[in-house]
């Protein structure tokens, strides 16, 4: 087991362990719930009706005096009434004794949150979360109900010796320092390899042309959506979209034409076809050559990417693929259009444009791990 004190910042002669910072985090969430319940009370009492013939002032009644006078002293003549409204607030402040009383309780409520705050964001870090030599620079953490998994590296709380409350407390951490994705389950790991596998190439390539441009990179990636925080957004919205496009409710023509799903019309794609299979014939058709295999297996490549472009659901593609031959040549075929760099160089996009906003995409978890294993032998 992994030990779970790899969590802790460790900060000059600090020697708090995981247990001390659980302990403390524990404190300053009861004295939140205390404080909440004190605000709870004030509120209920802004909302009570006042009492005209009492000869005391209801909570609200103070309050709203209270607001209206220091409320004229900040942004109006604080002798707007003809009395100097200061002098007059320092001679009634024993009227106002709930109301100090209601801010202090705000006060010490923010004073908490932002001290828990701190716990979860600077107290505890996942810098030494990693599954061996396979470490990441970024985590893109899944969440389950009794684990933490990182997609990208495949480090997992499971290898930490955790009570169920330290691992909701760890969970808490990760998700304020905005390191889960959110719209993720266990299943669609292969999904996010491929779409960070993707992302990376891409910022390669972009960091490329900066370069030859002589043109500063960390500008350009906060104008296009490159830096950390934005890459969690763009990967919680492509596996959502993923999701919508494998279910079918994305697969009406304008919102698929929304997310660049469906690039060619049906009647190009029915002509396309036609050509293709025109195509496979005449190859069939010749005498025994070494390429004869080759350009018959690119024919049936060509086929799924035409039906690719045209919008076609995904996973029935393959699902519908009958011989084995057939299934790598769809996969080949996802492969070439999933990946922004190969789509550059075919001749099927107008413009780059066309190329960047063109969205290939499933969750289906056997597509994408057969994708995956297609990178690593490439």
């Amino acid at each position: 087991m992994k030990n779970k004190e790899d969590f802790v910042v460790k900060r000059g002669n600090d020697n708090f362990t995981f247990e001390d910072v659980l302990n403390k985090y524990n404190e300053i969430k009861e004295e939140i719930n205390d404080k909440q319940s004190e605000k709870d009370g004030y509120e209920k009492l802004k909302d009570e009706e006042v009492n005209e013939s009492s000869s005391e002032l209801s909570f609200k009644e103070q309050l709203e005096i209270y607001e209206l006078i220091n409320g004229t002293i900040k942004y109006d003549d604080p002798k707007k009434f003809g009395i100097d409204l200061r002098t007059l607030r320092g001679r009634v402040n024993w009227v106002f004794g709930r109301v100090y009383d209601y801010y202090g309780t705000l006060d010490e409520l923010n004073d908490a949150k932002n001290r828990k705050n701190y716990l979860l964001e600077e107290v505890i870090t996942f810098d030494n979360f990693s599954n061996g030599d396979n470490e990441c620079f970024k985590h893109f953490l899944v969440k389950t109900d009794d684990e933490l998994i990182c997609a990208d590296c495949g480090a997992t709380t499971k290898d930490y010796d955790l009570t169920k409350e330290e691992l909701k407390f760890l969970m808490e951490c990760a998700e304020r320092q905005g390191l889960i994705l959110k719209d993720a389950k266990k299943e669609d790991i292969p999904l996010i390899k491929v779409l960070i596998e993707e992302d990376n190439f891409s910022k390669m390539l972009r960091i490329r042309e900066y370069q030859e441009n002589n043109e500063d990179y960390l500008t350009n990636a906060e104008e296009e959506w490159l830096t950390e925080g934005s890459q969690m957004t763009v990967m919680n919205v492509n596996v959502r979209n993923a999701h919508r496009l494998d279910i079918g409710d994305f697969f009406r023509e304008e919102l698929c034409q929304r997310l660049h799903r469906r690039y060619i019309s049906e009647a190009k794609a029915k002509r396309l076809l036609d050509e293709v299979e025109k195509e496979l014939e005449n190859v069939k058709k010749m005498d025994s050559l070494w390429f004869k295999d080759l350009m018959i297996e690119e024919c049936k490549v060509a086929k799924y990417e035409i039906l690719l472009l045209a919008g076609r659901h995904i996973p029935t593609l393959y699902e519908d693929a009958e011989t084995e031959e057939e299934k790598i040549a769809f996969i080949k075929a996802y492969y070439n259009l999933s990946n922004r760099n190969i789509r550059s160089y075919s001749n099927y996009f107008n413009t780059k444009d066309d190329v960047y906003n063109f969205d290939c995409l499933t969750a289906d978890s056997d597509i994408n791990n057969k994708i995956l294993e297609m990178k690593v032998r490439r």
